[in-house]
């Protein structure tokens, strides 16, 4: 089994979880967990395979250079950029809906727009917070549902 087939089993496996926690039926349940099974012996199975192949070279150098790769992996750090890595948290609106950010002088007109209400109702207004303050209302958001329709949890 190749790694595509791998993947579209965990997709299947996915779309069976969220089904199994949205009708919470013995059957989808069953279902989520026959594919779940499925996927950690396909896994293992392939390892068992790739292992057994490497292993089974004519030439002692790539016998030895497999044992060593599984004995000593790389334990080089990962180096990550971390302007590219602000850039793609940023921009990620933008590539889910397709839609470009509004400029900071357009948001700066919408807010002196908000404070020009005549009424209490109608305006509005932002105050300084505290460290705690944000660290209580953080504390009170629930980690186990999503924050909206990105399905991106706290």
């Amino acid at each position: 089994m190749n790694a595509n087939e791998i993947r579209k089993l965990q997709a299947d496996r996915d779309s069976l979880r969220c089904e199994a926690h949205k009708t919470n039926s013995d059957d989808s349940w069953k279902a989520f967990r026959e594919v779940r099974n499925k996927i950690k012996s396909v896994i293992n199975k392939t390892k068992r395979n790739f292992i057994k192949t490497a292993l089974s070279s004519t030439r002692p150098k790539e016998v030895w250079r497999m044992i060593h790769r599984i004995l000593h992996p790389n334990k080089k750090p990962l180096h990550a950029d971390p302007d590219k890595l602000n850039d793609y948290f940023i921009n990620t609106n933008e590539r889910i809906l397709g839609t470009k950010p509004a400029a900071l002088l357009d948001l700066l007109e919408f807010i002196d727009y908000l404070s020009d209400g005549t009424t209490p109702q109608q305006s509005f207004s932002l105050r300084p917070v505290s460290h705690r303050e944000v660290l209580c209302e953080i504390d009170k958001l629930r980690s186990d549902t999503s924050t909206g329709i990105d399905n991106i949890p706290v």
